[in-house]
């Protein structure tokens, strides 16, 4: 899906940071760079490539270069303890290690490949990923014990994308943030929503810092968790340029929603939810402008079972308390 949209509309901006712009055509072809210097590090359909890159374009020229082989990415925060980086690398055994001028070094037991320092024009054989083939594992944060890699197949991201496709335009999608490490799944709509949907990546360290970009006046749809919301909120610091908020990882509450809604720039909100195990969201609603009740979690996506369980894994009645 989204190497037909960057074929199709290779003069369409696809991502950007503080830095570099690059088109749909110019991704296409980073794209290929990078996944030719994998292909020579023997990175074949079915490995696991961990992508250890700063926040700039190719990050998301990195991804696109482990699907376009047929690979599956495991995502690695610089930003991350040493220790946790340390056992995610150990634990998965990823093919090879993406990596560019700042974060070289930090591993030497895998071959690296360092995308600063490749050839371009490279030539590339593809291997187009199937349904049933995983696309990333992402590890969660451990709270109940040591961290596990949630493996997820194309096909469980394509039925969130449908979703999105249904439910966002191509106006909504025009810039969206990708201030979400690529660590946690929301980065999963952040990258592949947007391009699949012919929209712009503005890249950011965080959310937080979506005032102080470059490019910030381009953003449409920002997606986070409540908290950076209600701080940009208090501090005025929210683009007149968003149109659409999602909230997920944490409660909205009504104060919060009112306060979104209270910019008259926005004009919707959402309330979203979904653990890693499932892909970035599977559960909705959105919250209404003037709506006196708390949003709730909504409903589930369609092609979506949801189940309210007790304790011991048996559903609850209509209204008792469950997860």
């Amino acid at each position: 899906m989204v190497t037909e949209r960057m074929r199709a509309h290779p003069d369409r901006p696809a991502v950007l940071d503080d830095t570099r712009e690059l088109t749909y055509g110019e991704l296409d072809r980073r794209t290929d760079t990078i996944a030719a210097g994998l292909q020579r590090a023997g990175v074949r359909r079915g490995d696991l490539v961990a992508v250890f890159l700063s926040r700039t374009v190719d990050i998301v020229a990195g991804l696109l270069a482990v699907h376009r082989l047929g690979a599956a990415y495991v995502p690695l925060d610089p930003d991350y303890p040493a220790e946790r980086l340390e056992f995610m690398v150990a634990d998965s055994a990823p093919r090879a290690l993406l990596v560019d001028a700042t974060t070289a070094g930090r591993f030497a037991a895998i071959p690296v490949v360092d995308v600063s320092t490749l050839p371009a024009g490279a030539p590339v054989d593809p291997e187009a990923p199937r349904p049933e083939d995983l696309a990333y594992v992402i590890y969660t944060s451990g709270s109940t014990g040591r961290p596990k890699g949630a493996m997820l197949e194309h096909r469980n991201t394509v039925n969130m994308l449908d979703w999105v496709h249904t439910e966002f335009s191509p106006a909504d999608l025009a810039g969206v943030l990708l201030g979400t490490s690529i660590c946690f799944d929301l980065s999963v709509f952040e990258v592949f929503g947007t391009l699949t949907g012919g929209g712009t990546i503005v890249v950011a360290a965080n959310g937080l810092a979506l005032p102080e970009i470059r490019h910030r006046d381009r953003v449409t749809l920002l997606n986070t968790v409540p908290g950076v919301t209600a701080a940009l909120v208090r501090a005025g610091d929210l683009p007149p340029s968003v149109r659409v908020v999602i909230h997920s990882g944490d409660t909205t509450s009504r104060a919060l929603a009112d306060a979104v809604h209270a910019v008259p720039t926005v004009e919707r909100l959402y309330n979203l939810y979904g653990p890693t195990e499932v892909v970035t969201w599977q559960i909705g609603t959105l919250v209404r402008r003037g709506d006196p009740a708390e949003p709730p979690l909504g409903t589930p996506f369609p092609g979506v079972g949801a189940h309210v369980l007790d304790p011991a894994g048996r559903p609850v009645a209509d209204g008792e308390i469950g997860e």
